[in-house]
């Protein structure tokens, strides 16, 4: 396998790892209950996130259909992604 790939493949999993085991432990510390007062930075998310998240709960269907075409609509713009690191390759079969 090539340099690149392994590089690309420590990426992964070095995000994964951040992922399961860092981001939760790190939440915990900023979300820890038996506080009577909430950080500044906890109670912005709380008054800025709680009522959408009360609107997506309250409406389901809406929220799948307003995701899906969110994503129907990111499809369109997979022709202007960049194939800078594609390589040129004579063989056809890409082409």
């Amino acid at each position: 396998m090539a340099l690149l790939a392994w590089v690309f493949l420590g990426y992964l999993i070095g995000s994964l790892f951040i992922s399961i085991l860092i981001v939760p432990v790190l939440s915990s510390f900023m979300l820890k209950g038996g506080k009577e007062e909430d950080t500044r930075l906890l109670a912005f998310i709380k008054k800025s996130f709680r009522p959408v998240l009360d609107w997506a709960l309250g409406n389901r269907i809406k929220t799948i259909l307003i995701s899906s075409g969110i994503f129907i609509l990111s499809l369109a713009l997979l022709p202007f992604i960049g194939k800078e690191f594609m390589p040129v390759l004579q063989e056809g079969h890409l082409t």
